[in-house]
């Protein structure tokens, strides 16, 4: 799930408590939080947005049951607590657009001696005919790799390096 979502594969991240504390995302723009967090707890959740000098959005949304707990944050953090009218009603937003990129399992990882550029090669060279623009990040475990690649090509690619049939 986490190569899916630094793939730019998935776009949507739910974690709890004790994973945020774990996440190191780069470039993580929004958090969203569905109830208030224990203040020791709110650092690690919303910290993953905004790191190394770049911006990113916190929203927590609060049932007024969890007003005092928001009130303990706001003194502790430069946060703004916003409440909404009580006859408040979400409008749909619609569809979310899909994800940029489109990641692939690969069974060879480090211990085969596969290597980035072997992957790399395999997609750009004579036999995949991609341009390197198409292929994101290439994460390679012991056994396998993961493969970010261009949604406008993901079925092309499927087909022709690995031998995926056409959709129906």
């Amino acid at each position: 799930v986490m190569a899916k979502f630094r793939n730019h594969s998935t776009r949507i991240l739910v974690a709890t408590d004790v994973a945020a504390r774990g996440i190191d995302v780069a470039d993580l723009a929004l958090v969203v939080n569905f109830d208030v967090p224990q203040p020791d707890n709110y650092t690690h959740r919303v910290g993953r947005t905004g790191r190394a000098g770049k911006s990113g959005v916190a929203v927590t949304f609060a049932s007024p049951k969890e007003r005092h707990r928001a009130s303990l944050l706001e003194k502790e953090n430069p946060i703004t607590v916003a409440e909404l009218p009580k006859d408040f009603e979400a409008e749909p937003a619609g569809e979310i657009a899909p994800s940029k990129m489109v990641t692939f399992y690969v069974s060879g990882g480090r211990k085969d001696k596969v290597r980035p550029g072997d992957i790399l090669g395999a997609l750009t060279g004579d036999a995949g005919g991609f341009n390197a623009a198409d292929v994101g990040k290439i994460e390679i475990h012991d056994r396998f790799t993961y493969v970010a690649v261009s949604r406008e090509i993901a079925q092309k690619a499927a087909r022709a390096r690995w031998g995926v049939p056409e959709a129906a």
